[in-house]
C-alpha cells in the first residue's frame, strides 16, 4: 500500500467529519508552513525556534495531506483546488528553505543552489501532471522533502560540529543542505526521464 493510500484510509473518518473545505485546509496548511518558515528564520538568535518550527511544520504537513483526503471523501475535487494545492506547496517549499538558510546560517551560495534545486524539482513534477495528466509520486519529491523539514531543525537543535575546509568553517548543516540540493536535482532528472517516457508512449499510441 502506498503512503497516499495509507493516509487516505487512516484519515477518511476525520475527513468526512471536518467542517472545513479542502481549499480552506490548503490555505490553513500554508499559514502554518509560513509560520514555521518565519520561526525558523529566528533560530540563529533563538535556538528553541528550531523545535517550534518542527511542530508548526508537522501541523502544516498534516493539513496538507488532509485537504486531499477531504476532497476525495466528500467528492469536492476541482481543477481550482488542484491548482491551489500545487501553488501553495511551491510557496511553502520556498518559504521554508529561505527560513532554513537564515536560521541555520547556511552559506548564501549553497542556499541559492538548494532553492533552485527544490523549485526545479517541484516545477518538473507539476508539469508532468499538467502535460501528461499523470500523477507523479514514485520519484524523489515532497515526501523526502517533508522528512527533511522535520529532521533538519532537530539536527540543528543539537548544534552539529563544524568541519574546517580551506579558509571557511563548513558546518554539517551546510553539507546536509548540499545533499538536499543534490537529491532535488536527482528528482528533477527522474521526472524529466518520466516525461520523456510518457511522451514516447503517447507518440507510439498515436
Amino acid at each position: 500500500m502506498s503512503l497516499k493510500a495509507f493516509a487516505g484510509r487512516v484519515l477518511a473518518p476525520l475527513a468526512r467529519r471536518t467542517p472545513f473545505s479542502p481549499n480552506a485546509l490548503t490555505g490553513i496548511a500554508l499559514l502554518f508552513s509560513l509560520a514555521a518558515a518565519v520561526t525558523l528564520a529566528q533560530a540563529a538568535r533563538f535556538p528553541v525556534a528550531f523545535l517550534i518550527a518542527i511542530v508548526l511544520s508537522m501541523i502544516g504537513g498534516f493539513l496538507d495531506i488532509l485537504d486531499g483526503v477531504v476532497a476525495r471523501e466528500r467528492h469536492l475535487t476541482s481543477r481550482w483546488g488542484d491548482f491551489l494545492d500545487h501553488f501553495c506547496d511551491r510557496v511553502s517549499d520556498l518559504a521554508w528553505m529561505v527560513g532554513w538558510i537564515l536560521g541555520a546560517a547556511i552559506h548564501p551560495a549553497l542556499g541559492l543552489i538548494a532553492l533552485t534545486a527544490i523549485m526545479l524539482n517541484g516545477y518538473a513534477g507539476t508539469q508532468v501532471e499538467a502535460t501528461f495528466q499523470s500523477r507523479e509520486y514514485e520519484t524523489t519529491g515532497r515526501a523526502e522533502y517533508f522528512l527533511a523539514v522535520i529532521g533538519l531543525p532537530l539536527l540543528a537543535w543539537f548544534d552539529p560540529p563544524r568541519l574546517q575546509m580551506g579558509a571557511r568553517s563548513l558546518s554539517w548543516l551546510d553539507l546536509i543542505t548540499a545533499l538536499i540540493a543534490a537529491g532535488s536535482f536527482f528528482g528533477t532528472f527522474q521526472r524529466l526521464l518520466k516525461a520523456r517516457r510518457l511522451a514516447r508512449s503517447m507518440n507510439d499510441a498515436a
